[in-house]
């Protein structure tokens, strides 16, 4: 399923579209209306649209904050099958690259990351600092999942948009818009 259909659905698990800090709201163009729309390729190029409603204090629950968490564990997921389908038929001095000890390690942290994700969004509740310290775990094994893949991460058909998308729409929800 792809990162923007898991953003909508995130939105409707929250009752509608949340706008987050200075009015933004990321989401398909389908579930956005009413917004001044905002340019961002990197996010268009995955199905993902942001737009600008008027000024108002944010009210981003823990639902959606959860439901965005999991998107973004799901999507590292993919990139973590990816990786590894990817590194065990690429090759180097006639090794596959999975055979290297240190992608054998970058893979293992990549799993025990999902792994420990999920975990924590099947606990009990999860304050704002907890979830801005689990998306910035996130976003730190997507970009080590995206250097073990190299260039190719960010080919039409890579995963590199989109974790680039997740990221920017983290940084306004779960972060209050600060990086």
């Amino acid at each position: 399923m792809s990162y923007a259909v898991l953003l909508d659905r995130a939105h409707q698990a929250a009752g509608g579209v949340v706008v987050g800090p200075g009015g933004y709201a990321y989401a398909t163009q389908d579930l956005l209306a009413g917004g001044s729309p905002v340019d961002q390729p990197v996010t268009e190029s995955v199905g993902v649209s942001c737009v600008r409603f008027g000024a108002a204090e944010p009210v981003v629950s823990e639902v959606f904050c959860r439901s965005l968490l999991a998107a973004h564990v799901d999507l590292l997921d993919d990139v973590l099958a990816q990786a590894i389908d990817d590194l065990g038929r690429r090759s180097s001095d006639g090794r596959p690259l999975l055979s290297r000890q240190l992608v054998q390690a970058g893979i293992a942290d990549a799993g025990m990351l999902v792994d420990q994700v999920r975990g924590l969004l099947e606990s009990g509740e999860l304050s704002s600092g907890v979830r801005a310290m689990i998306f910035r775990r996130l976003v730190h094994g997507g970009r080590a999942l995206l250097r073990l893949l190299g260039g190719a991460s960010f080919l039409l058909d890579g995963p590199g948009g989109t974790l680039m998308a997740a990221e920017m729409v983290g940084v306004l929800y779960l972060s209050g818009g600060s990086a």
